[in-house]
């Protein structure tokens, strides 16, 4: 927070002409030189730092309008590329048996075997006799 009150201060003083020419009646020219390279050095490097990012930021978009250039050389929009893949259809169910509720269920045959199913083929019930029958 005093970090922020600090900058806040010295920023008040430096925007204000009136201010900073109150603050500075009795110094030393020669300090006064100093702050104002010193303010001028911060000032050349921030110009630096930001032209360097304009220059990336260009130099990124040229690479990009390249790249998609490119794909639509090849004969691909930009849009066929970025769909997403389908899913995976879903399994059809291959068994159906009824759970503890005594509702209708079903299972693809696919992964774990739901419990109840599994209790009943433990039982002795032929795992056969869950099948789905596909009249066609």
């Amino acid at each position: 927070m005093k970090k922020n009150r600090d900058f806040d201060m010295v920023l008040k003083y430096l925007l204000n002409e009136n201010l900073l020419k109150n603050a500075l009646k009795g110094s030393e020219l020669d300090t006064l030189e100093k702050v104002k390279a010193t303010l001028s050095t911060v000032c050349d490097d921030l110009k630096d730092e930001l032209e360097l990012q304009r220059i990336e930021a260009e130099e990124r978009e040229q690479k990009r309008l390249a790249i998609i250039a490119s794909i639509e050389a090849q004969g691909f929009s930009l849009n066929e590329l970025i769909k997403s893949k389908k899913s995976p259809t879903k399994k059809p169910n291959k068994y159906v048996f009824f759970n503890e509720k005594g509702e209708k269920t079903y299972w693809s045959g696919m992964g774990k075997m739901p419990k109840v199913l599994k209790e009943q083929v433990e039982n002795g019930k032929d795992l056969e006799s869950f099948l789905i029958v596909k009249q066609e």
